[in-house]
């Protein structure tokens, strides 16, 4: 009886024994044999000579597009992507969770990853962390309101106001001053400053004597507070407003007496 060497068996070892037979390999390796030896096809991820070292990351086991990566012991980590997180980035992650909306902002998920802040009356921005002033409208009497990027405000007021809020009624914006006297502001109130001719406190009165009605080099002064005039006529003249003149003829008669 002969000993025959590995891969051979019959009575004179002549038959050659076929290596893959049966199959070595483990995973549903492919078996090739190669004389007495065998080389195992790994399928699916598997390695060793075997084909006995199976790949964790075969197929997949990370989900929602998750990248595996094999720790070299037979197991495994999942590299998640956004908003997923989980040993298998099986969980969606709520983009709200941290609270992202400061100032009372009130957070709403959107798509994806992303979220939009509701921000509350005063307040602006992604996160409501920029303060709006004129969210409570600080200028008075209808003035309007503009930010500036410093986090200030300034106020556009309407006619008749002004101030840094508007709060001070302007009392010449109506243009009190008539027959254009100039408006002064003065205690809160107007003095008009009236032009030659106009007097009263709204230059309302037009002297009677600003157009000179009297005649002939008469004198007009102004009566009952600048409403009527009267004319001083010089010699020779008179009238309403010296326009008669006083001057006469005196026709003297001669007689011739004889003596």
């Amino acid at each position: 009886m002969c000993l025959c060497p590995t891969g051979y068996q019959g009575t004179c070892c002549e038959t050659l024994l076929d290596p893959c037979k049966p199959s070595p390999c483990q995973n549903n390796g492919i078996c090739m044999a190669s004389g007495t030896n065998f080389f195992c096809s790994c399928q699916g991820g598997s390695s060793g000579q075997n084909c006995e070292i199976r790949d964790p990351c075969t197929p997949n086991p990370c989900l929602n597009g998750g990248q595996c990566r094999s720790n070299g012991m037979g197991g495994f980590t999942c590299m998640c992507m956004l908003p997923f997180a989980g040993q298998r980035c099986e969980d969606r992650m709520d983009p709200c969770a941290n609270q992202p909306c400061r100032n009372g902002g009130t957070c709403q998920p959107t798509n994806g990853n992303s979220y939009q802040c509701i921000c509350p009356p005063g307040y602006s921005g992604f996160d409501c962390s920029t303060r709006d002033p004129c969210s409570q409208n600080p200028c008075m009497n209808g003035g309007q309101c503009f930010a500036n990027n410093i986090g200030g405000f300034s106020c556009q007021c309407p006619s008749g106001f002004n101030g840094q809020r508007c709060e001070d009624r302007d009392p010449c914006a109506s243009q009190p001053c008539m027959n254009q006297g100039s408006c002064m502001r003065e205690n809160g109130s107007f003095l008009c400053a009236c032009p030659p001719g106009y007097s009263g406190s709204r230059c309302e009165i037009q002297d009677p004597c600003q157009n000179n009605p009297c005649m002939n080099g008469a004198t007009c002064q102004s009566t009952n507070g600048n409403v009527g005039y009267q004319c001083l006529c010089p010699i020779g003249f008179s009238g309403l407003r010296c326009e008669t003149s006083a001057f006469f003829c005196l026709e003297i008669s001669f007689r011739l007496s004889q003596y």
